[in-house]
């Protein structure tokens, strides 16, 4: 999903049916943000305002967003040259004025975030090729890139099953060195490789050693590439062999994709051989955001793999992929322990998997903080800052099951104390919606007991090991450490 992030003055001066901020506009998966705050947006949308901005999006079939407190944290993010939002921004854009080239360069530069400034701006994203090579002639990956202005970058997506050997690596480590010409300084850099490394008839054995050693190759020579800044080297291993998953299956075309510029091959990513000569003939396109279907094709792609992904997290013990990540800093290369899916960090994975900056989310509610058998669900306009503590998701539907089970737990019977006077414990939060800071309260002296028995239903314990059981009881429940 892309999120367009403009001022209301830009995206009136940008309204212009020929162009191609109007082609990303009509893209169903494009977000629009302006700097209004949610209140100002929600009027315009209640009163249908008669707004050039709101009658040309809603005849589109499109409404916008409040992205005011995002652009903000930007600002703030530059100057102080934090990695705060580092994650969250593996789509988005910027719409400037023309004159703001001092800002565009220094958030594409801690971000890699694409700044659009004016009409170059946006023929820049429009920019690509399609060459075809033929069967040993001469090429690199430099001149296959040629004439297309790379876009600042801070994840990359890369798909070849078949890669393999030192060879391989060579040509995936030069499709990173292109596709990552304009990272981001001040960010270290996603990538994910998606493997499997052969075909029917091998042993599963040989398939996972190779998808080992590939990794491992890759990682040490990233860490050769630049030690000014950092990788995070991801791969995930599809099984070829087991059809009821769909991960190999999505991935079956050769591409690579980094935040604005992609490349995919009709044959395979490991185009030239050791001598720089075409291994096999085969057409190669290249092109930004907005050069043919590109966009659709991002989308699609990432769509597919982190919803597979997704389910992969789901089911830990029955899904047949397999995970391995390497943390390469300043040139060090170190390899995680941690094999588990659901760790995964890749920025385009984690932002699709994401609630959106302005999206409708439903959260999780215990009114007064601590009547437990009162939880609801509430809905409201999401912001990273203001839901970092809540339970959050964005169908109503996916959070049913955790308000029911909680609700269940304080249906049962909990041992209080006997008098009025003695001191008691509680299950609380810091404010009804902050439900990720649930914990083991004391009561205060002037607390009397039977205000919190007759009021909040069996959360009122005699012992603290009871209350401290019914908070791991509730984390499991919630899903929270």
């Amino acid at each position: 999903m892309e999120d367009v992030y403009f001022t209301k003055r830009d995206l009136d001066n940008s309204i212009d049916t020929g162009n191609a901020i109007d082609k990303l506009m009509r893209n169903p998966r494009c977000r629009i943000l302006v700097n209004l705050d949610n209140d100002a947006v929600s009027k315009m949308i209640e009163d249908s305002s008669p707004d050039i901005l709101f009658s040309y999006l809603q005849g589109h079939g499109k409404t916008f967003y409040s992205g005011k407190e995002m652009v903000t944290a930007i600002k703030e993010s530059v100057e102080k040259r934090t990695d705060k939002l580092s994650n969250g921004f593996s789509r988005s854009m910027l719409l400037l004025n023309e004159k703001d080239t001092e800002f565009a360069e220094k958030v594409e530069r801690h971000f890699g975030i694409k700044c659009v400034l004016g009409k170059k701006g946006i023929l820049q994203l429009k920019e690509g090729r399609a060459p075809f090579f033929e069967e040993g002639e001469k090429g690199s990956w430099d001149n296959t890139f040629s004439g297309v202005q790379v876009m600042p970058c801070n994840a990359i997506i890369i798909n070849d099953h078949y890669l393999k050997g030192d060879n391989g690596t060579k040509n995936l480590i030069d499709i990173i060195r292109k596709l990552s010409e304009q990272r981001a300084h001040d960010v270290t850099l996603h990538i994910l490789v998606i493997y499997s490394g052969g075909k029917n008839g091998i042993n599963l054995d040989d398939y996972h050693k190779s998808f080992s050693d590939q990794a491992k190759n890759t990682a040490d020579e990233l860490a050769k590439l630049c030690k000014e800044m950092n990788f995070l080297l991801e791969y995930v291993y599809c099984d070829v062999t087991n059809s009821s998953w769909k991960l190999y299956k999505y991935t079956h075309d050769r591409f690579a994709i980094s935040n604005y510029t992609s490349m995919d091959a009709s044959h395979a990513l490991e185009l030239f051989n050791e001598k720089g000569e075409v291994q096999t003939e085969q057409k190669v396109t290249v092109g930004n955001l907005f050069y043919e279907d590109t966009l659709k094709m991002n989308n699609t792609f990432i769509r597919r793999i982190a919803e597979e992904i997704k389910e992969g997290i789901k089911k830990p013990k029955n899904n047949p992929y397999k995970y391995i990540r390497y943390d390469i800093i300043k040139g060090e290369c170190i390899k995680s322990d941690c094999t588990d899916l659901s760790k995964i960090q890749n920025r385009f994975i984690v932002d699709e998997l994401s609630i959106k900056e302005g999206e409708i989310c439903y959260y999780l509610s215990v009114p007064n903080d601590n009547n437990w058998a009162g939880t609801e669900i509430l809905s409201g306009f999401y912001t990273a800052v203001n839901y970092s503590k809540c339970i959050v998701a964005r169908k109503e539907i996916e959070l049913e099951d955790k308000k029911n089970k909680l609700q269940q737990l304080f249906s049962k019977k909990c041992k209080a104390p006997e008098n009025d006077d003695d001191k008691y414990w509680r299950v609380v939060v810091t404010g009804q919606s902050n439900i990720k800071t649930v914990h083991a309260l004391e009561s205060k002296s002037e607390e009397k007991v039977c205000n919190q028995v007759n009021n909040y239903l069996n959360n009122c314990f005699k012992y603290k090991e009871d209350a401290l059981q019914r908070v791991d009881e509730m984390k499991a429940v919630l899903g929270i450490e």
